[in-house]
C-alpha cells in the first residue's frame, strides 16, 4: 500500500480568522491615526492663533512706543508717523491690517485713551483691545515734548 504523505498547511478557516483579525487591527490603527490627526490639527490652529495675537500685540506696542498715534473711528484706522514713514492700522471685522501686513486677529472691542481719559477720535496714548479669548491694555509714556506740542497747538 502506498504511503500518503500529508503536507503541513493551514486550513481555510485558520486563514480566514487571521485575515479578519489583521483587518480589525488595521481598522483600529487607522481610526486612531485619524483621531490623532484631527486633535493635532485643532491644537495647531489654536497655537497659530496665539502666535498671531502675540505678533500683533508686539508690533502694535512697538509702534505705539515709537510714535504718536491718532485714531479715526469713521475708517476704524489708527495712524502714526515715524521718521522712516507712516504706519497705519485698519481694524476690519475678522482681521487687522498694518500697512501691507495682515494679522489674522479678530478684534471684538477696542477703546482708545489719552491721559487715562476715553476718547472717540484723535491722539491716543493707550489702547484697550478685546479678542475672543482675552483682553489686553497697551500704553505709552508721554514725554514733555508731547505735552508741549499739545499746549502749543491749543493756543
Amino acid at each position: 500500500m502506498p504511503v500518503i504523505k500529508k503536507t503541513k498547511a493551514y486550513t481555510l478557516y485558520e486563514l480566514l480568522v487571521v485575515s479578519v483579525l489583521t483587518s480589525l487591527v488595521i481598522f483600529f490603527a487607522m481610526s486612531l491615526l485619524n483621531l490623532l490627526q484631527k486633535e493635532f490639527s485643532v491644537h495647531q490652529t489654536k497655537r497659530q492663533l496665539a502666535v498671531e495675537i502675540r505678533l500683533f500685540e508686539r508690533t502694535l506696542l512697538n509702534d505705539l512706543q515709537r510714535c504718536e498715534m491718532e485714531y479715526f473711528p469713521e475708517k476704524a484706522t489708527l495712524l502714526g508717523n515715524l521718521r522712516s514713514g507712516s504706519v497705519s492700522y485698519v481694524f476690519h471685522k475678522d482681521f487687522v491690517t498694518r500697512n501691507r501686513d495682515t494679522f489674522a486677529v479678530k478684534v471684538i472691542d477696542k477703546s482708545m485713551y489719552l491721559d487715562a481719559v476715553p476718547i472717540q477720535s484723535g491722539s491716543t496714548d493707550a489702547l484697550d483691545i478685546a479678542y475672543e479669548t482675552r483682553k489686553i491694555f497697551l500704553y505709552r509714556q508721554n514725554d514733555a515734548t508731547f505735552y508741549m506740542k499739545r499746549l502749543w497747538l491749543s493756543d
